[in-house]
C-alpha cells in the first residue's frame, strides 16, 4: 500500500484551515496543520491531524514551525495550502501604519516566508502551493481596504511563483473565497471599531459608512467553510488546476459584473446593496 499523501494547512485551528484539515483526512491525506495554542493542538490531535506551531504575525515562529513540518514530512511535501490569515479593517485615511504593516506581515509577507522554506519539499514530492486569497481583490469594499490590498499582493506573488516554477513540475493556484461563516471577523470587528471609537476627529467623516457595512453584513449570506474546503481539495487534487478559483458563485458574478460595468459603476451598485441590506 502507498504511502498516503501528505498535505499541510495553515491556519488550521478553525475557519477554512479547520475544515480543510478535516475534508482532507476524509479524503485519505495526511495532515498538518499550524497552530497557535496548545488547546488547538490537541483538538486536531484527536481528529488525526498532526500539527506545528507557528504565527504569521511572529515571524521568529515561522523557521521553527517549518523546520518541524519538514521532519514531519521527511522532505517530500505533496500540497501546501496557505490559509492562515487575518483582517485590520479601517479607513485608508485613519489605517495605521502599524496597523498596515501587520496586515501585510500575516497576509502577504508571512505566506512568503512559509512557501520559501517549504518549497524545496514541495518541489522534491512535485507537489502543489494553493494560496487562500479573497474576492476582495476584484471586489474592493471600503474599510476592507488593508486587507484587499495585502491578498491583491499575495496573488501578484502566486502569478510570479506559477510562472517561475513551471519547469520544475510544481503546481501554484490561487483560491479566493467570497463571504463565509468563519472567525476571521470575529477579531477583526474589534479593531474596526477601535477606528471608529477614537476622538480623532475624522472618524465622524467615517462612522455612518462603518456602520452601514457592519448591519449589511448581518444580513448578507454566508456560506459554510466546509463547502469551501471541497472547492480548495478538488483544486489541489486538479492535474492541472486554473490559476484562480473563485467560490461562491455569486462572487463570480460579482467580479464578472465589475469587469462588466467598471469599476466607478460597480462602487455605486455595491453601495446601494449594502444599503438595503443595511435597511437604509
Amino acid at each position: 500500500m502507498s504511502a498516503a499523501r501528505k498535505l499541510v494547512v495553515t491556519g488550521a485551528s478553525t475557519g477554512f484551515g479547520r475544515a480543510i484539515a478535516e475534508a482532507a483526512l476524509a479524503r485519505g491525506w495526511s495532515v498538518l496543520g499550524t497552530v497557535r495554542k496548545d488547546a488547538d493542538a490537541e483538538a486536531l490531535g484527536a481528529l488525526g491531524v498532526a500539527t506545528a506551531r507557528l504565527d504569521l504575525a511572529v515571524p521568529a515562529s515561522i523557521g521553527p514551525g517549518c523546520d518541524a513540518i519538514a521532519a514531519w514530512c521527511g522532505g517530500a511535501l505533496d500540497a501546501l495550502v496557505n490559509n492562515a490569515g487575518s483582517t485590520w479593517p479601517g479607513p485608508v485615511e485613519l489605517v495605521t501604519m502599524a496597523d498596515l504593516r501587520m496586515q501585510f506581515e500575516v497576509n502577504t509577507f508571512g505566506q512568503v516566508d512559509v512557501t520559501q522554506r517549504l518549497l524545496p519539499a514541495i518541489r522534491a514530492a512535485r507537489g502543489h502551493v494553493v494560496f487562500v486569497s479573497s474576492d476582495s481583490t476584484t471586489t474592493t469594499p471600503p474599510i476592507l481596504g488593508p486587507y484587499a490590498a495585502s491578498k491583491r499582493a499575495l496573488e501578484a506573488l502566486a502569478e510570479a511563483l506559477a510562472q517561475e516554477t513551471a519547469d520544475q513540475g510544481l503546481r501554484v493556484s490561487i483560491v479566493a473565497p467570497g463571504p463565509y461563516a468563519t472567525a476571521i471577523w470575529g477579531t477583526s470587528t474589534p479593531r474596526g471599531e477601535a477606528y471608529m471609537g477614537s476622538d480623532d476627529p475624522r472618524v465622524a467623516l467615517y462612522r455612518p459608512l462603518a456602520e452601514q457595512l457592519r448591519a449589511a453584513a448581518e444580513n448578507w449570506p454566508q456560506g459554510d467553510p466546509a463547502d469551501l474546503a471541497r472547492v480548495v481539495l478538488d483544486v489541489v487534487d486538479d492535474p492541472r488546476p486554473p490559476m484562480r478559483t473563485v467560490a461562491p458563485f455569486s462572487s463570480r458574478a460579482a467580479a464578472w459584473l465589475r469587469a462588466v460595468v467598471g469599476p466607478r459603476r460597480f462602487h455605486r451598485l455595491i453601495r446601494r446593496e449594502v444599503a438595503r441590506r443595511a435597511g437604509g
